[in-house]
Parts: structure tokens; C-alpha cells; sequence
């Protein structure tokens, strides 16, 4: 399939389907090398063929090239660090990402299933600090323009990795809903986040609470943070409220 890739006009494919196939490394390195042909592919499944670092790097690197890619799929196998130069060429096109506690990350930069890439972090964990740190790194070496919604609950990312993601959250220019649930970041991590959301605009839900703006601009008669953990941050904003606060 590389060979008639490398030899032949770039084909107006738009759905690849080689999941399953046993490919393997050494193939996905080869098969990666002339997938940058593939101008008009949208959907592309690597499922269960065997993926690991080097391989998925290549695949990176081809993926840059494919613009009109929106769905890419390399579940069911351990690529080790090789996820993050893969989600670092999709990042820029994203709209969502999500990362959940047992390492799965999906990333949405289309419509429905056809515009959603998966794969997973190594050893079917979520974050924790060091991987918020390598997040960290790729929001900020290439913020993502489009990305509206940043799910990283139940990642237990600590202090350290609020801290290093808070760094980034300026740049999201276009984020409306962030959810940090479930991340133990502590006082110190939520100061960091709090203090970079400031200069965040367009943030309309933060941890699942809708009343993001209200919050912040002051005036309120009630307000039930329950289940959003957002005491820290709310709380140098009770002073806006504190004349109208009845509950």
C-alpha cells in the first residue's frame, strides 16, 4: 500500500480504514512516510496494528500535511510518548479536548463521530503532574485557536501540573468551558488557574458551573457551588456580592 501511495497520483480517498491489520511498526513508518499525499482524507483508523513511539512520531509528522483530516483513530495500543507529537499535529485544529482519568483522549475538530480523533496515554492512566506539564508545553508552544472546550477532571494533576497548565490558558482565545474537577491542585494550583483566567474573555463555564460571568461580575442573591470545587476561585469574588448574597 506504501509502494502505490509512493508511485501514483494522490488519491481523493476521504475514509481510511486499516485498523486490525497487524501492520506494525516498521509498516506504519513506512505507510506514514507517504500518507502527506492523502490531501483530501478525513478519516483515518489505525486501530490495533501495533503502533509504538518511533512509529507514531512518523505518523506525526505526516499528519501535519493532511489539513483536511478531522478523525483519527489509534486506540488499542501502547504508542508510549509517541502520543504527544500525534496530539500536537491535531491540537492545532482542535475545537475539543478531553483527557479522562484512565488516559483516554479524544479531541473534536469536527462534526460528530467523523470529526473526532482518539488514542490514549500510555498505561491507561490519566494525566497526572508530569503529563499537565507536557499539555502544558504543547498549549503554549501552538495555542490551539479554535479550541472551545477543555475537559482535564479526574486527572490528578496536583499543585504542580495547575500550576503549569495556567501558564497557557491566556492563549486559548477562543475557550468557553474549562473543567479542572477532581485534580487535587490545592489552594496554590487554583491561585495559579484563577490568576490566568483573569485574562481569559470569552470563559462562560468553569468546572461544570454556568455562572461563571455572574460570579465574577457580582450582584448576587444566591450561589451553590456544590460539586464544582470552585471555593478558592469564587472567593475573591464574594466581595462583588457581598450586599446582595441572601443565601
Amino acid at each position: 500500500l506504501a509502494g502505490l501511495l509512493r508511485e501514483g497520483p494522490a488519491p481523493l480517498l476521504v475514509g481510511l480504514d486499516l485498523s486490525e491489520n497487524g501492520i506494525g511498526p516498521d509498516g506504519i513508518t513506512a505507510l506514514a512516510a507517504h500518507l502527506g499525499r492523502l490531501t483530501k482524507l478525513q478519516s483515518l483508523d489505525l486501530r490495533k496494528n501495533e503502533l509504538d513511539r518511533a512509529s507514531a512520531a512518523a505518523l506525526a509528522t505526516a499528519l501535519t500535511m493532511m489539513t483536511a483530516l478531522t478523525s483519527l483513530n489509534i486506540r488499542e495500543q501502547d504508542v508510549g510518548d509517541g502520543v504527544w507529537p500525534v496530539l500536537s499535529a491535531l491540537l492545532p485544529r482542535a475545537a475539543q479536548l478531553q483527557v479522562t482519568s484512565d488516559g483516554d483522549v479524544r479531541v473534536v475538530s469536527g462534526v460528530g463521530d467523523n470529526g473526532t480523533s482518539y488514542m490514549a496515554l500510555s498505561g491507561g492512566n490519566g494525566l497526572g503532574p508530569d503529563g499537565a506539564q507536557r499539555l502544558a508545553g504543547l498549549l503554549r508552544e501552538a495555542p490551539p485557536m479554535m479550541l472551545a472546550q477543555l475537559d482535564l477532571s479526574g486527572n490528578a494533576i496536583g499543585p504542580d501540573g495547575a500550576e503549569a497548565l495556567a501558564a497557557p490558558l491566556e492563549k486559548l482565545v477562543a475557550l468557553q468551558a474549562l473543567d479542572l474537577r477532581g485534580n487535587q491542585q490545592g489552594v496554590a494550583g487554583w491561585a495559579a488557574v484563577a490568576d490566568a483566567l483573569e485574562r481569559v474573555t470569552c470563559l462562560t463555564c468553569l468546572n461544570g458551573c454556568g455562572h461563571y460571568a455572574a460570579i465574577r461580575a457580582g450582584g448576587l442573591r444566591e450561589l451553590n457551588l456544590n460539586g464544582t470545587e470552585l471555593g478558592v476561585w469564587a472567593a475573591r469574588f464574594l466581595e462583588r456580592s457581598a450586599s446582595t448574597l441572601t443565601t
